[in-house]
């Protein structure tokens, strides 16, 4: 179940989270994964089958000179075996992405970050070309501040074209979003995007966790400019989650969503520049106009393995509010060492009426990734 952290938000981008102190000029960490993605999937009488090898590289210098420092990385994904042609997909997925190149400066008030980036909010998401601010006047308060103008996705088991702007205006999308702890394990989080003459969303989560509990609820409202956009609908998605552990390592959680009849998640859609909201491995409709989701889910870990279990409604009103889609998301990963992993997934779509026979689908990913 993707979460957004405190932590998580003040970083944005994994690889400087990755940064080694130094005093030493252009010291840092190399880092990196070395992946074999093997993909299943039967829709209906075909099944697809390929074998995908992916290599992600990257450092993240050290404080090379009063607080300045720099972050590259690159990913290259590579067919290696396709049982019939088109299984694999397009050439997109045959590609390398410098996914990150950027400047960092950091005080202990005040980060800025400008090129390309990991940013982790809850409606941005992925990497982007742009320029991020936070500051961090009390302890209490973060204020995440930016602009982004490209944006594309970069991992093993997904597509990419290289960054390219999201909408059709590209005038890219600015953000204002705060973070605010008054006491241990509550979070308010307000915030404010802007796509210049499209569309602007306002919204905002409330959330608490501690050792045995936690439980958020989010609200976003997006306004589209009628001028501009000929008639395009405003929109709304309402997200509650809550979970708890009864015992050590176990971990259960459930919660609901729902988008605007008239509107879904907005004329740009609200997943356009990556989110961290929708729990499923797929999740194809969960931002869809008038749909209701509700899931449970648990998840177990003990020592080198872990595994969880999902199950998700979707109903969607679009077809005279008959009829569901559900999916389920099975996932296991075991450690066999500090430095190799294997993970597998399977992920089952099932059309509750014959409106929606056509999603079926059962997927099996199963990967080997070195990591370094």
């Amino acid at each position: 179940m993707n979460r957004i952290s405190l932590a998580a938000a003040v970083a944005l981008l994994s690889a400087s989270a990755l940064i080694a102190e130094s005093e030493t000029s252009i010291e840092g960490v190399v880092y990196g994964d070395l992946t074999s993605n093997k993909e299943k999937q039967a829709n209906g009488e075909k099944q697809s089958l390929f074998l995908n090898g992916s290599v992600n590289v990257g450092f993240a210098s050290g404080d090379v000179a009063n607080g300045l420092s720099f972050n590259l990385g690159a990913r290259g994904n590579r067919k290696l075996v396709e049982k019939e042609k088109g299984d694999w997909g397009d050439t997109s997925f045959d590609s390398t992405i410098f996914h990150t190149a950027n400047l960092t400066y950091s005080n202990d008030i005040v980060t800025v970050v400008a090129g390309r980036q990991e940013i982790a909010l809850e409606w941005l998401g992925d990497y982007h070309e742009a320029l991020v601010g936070i500051v961090k006047p009390v302890e209490q308060v973060t204020i995440i501040a930016g602009y982004t103008g490209k944006y594309t996705e970069s991992d093993y088991d997904g597509y990419y074209g290289g960054f390219a702007e999201f909408h059709p205006t590209k005038k890219g999308a600015y953000v204002v979003d705060a973070i605010i702890a008054p006491v241990e394990g509550l979070t308010i989080e307000p915030w404010f995007y802007s796509v210049p003459d499209l569309e602007d969303w306002i919204g905002g989560k409330v959330a608490f966790e501690n050792d045995a509990f936690n439980v958020s609820a989010a609200y976003t409202l997006t306004q589209a400019d009628k001028k501009l956009t000929k008639g395009a609908e405003d929109g709304a998605v309402v997200h509650v989650t809550a979970g708890f552990a009864p015992t050590e390592g176990l971990n259960v959680f459930a919660g609901f969503a729902a988008t605007d009849e008239k509107g879904g998640a907005g004329a740009v859609g609200l997943g356009a520049v990556g989110e961290n909201v929708s729990p499923f491995e797929d999740g194809d409709n969960f931002f869809n106009q008038d749909t209701t989701t509700i899931y449970v889910g648990a998840g177990y870990e003990a020592d080198a393995f872990s595994v969880s279990a999902l199950y998700g409604l979707f109903d969607p009103g679009d077809k005279g509010g008959k009829g569901s889609i559900s999916e389920l998301d099975l996932i296991a990963s075991y450690s066999v060492t500090d430095w190799f992993a294997l993970n597998g997934i399977v992920v089952a779509n099932f059309g509750g009426d014959k409106a929606y026979e056509d999603t079926d689908y059962t997927s099996l990913r199963v990967a080997a990734v070195f990591t370094y």
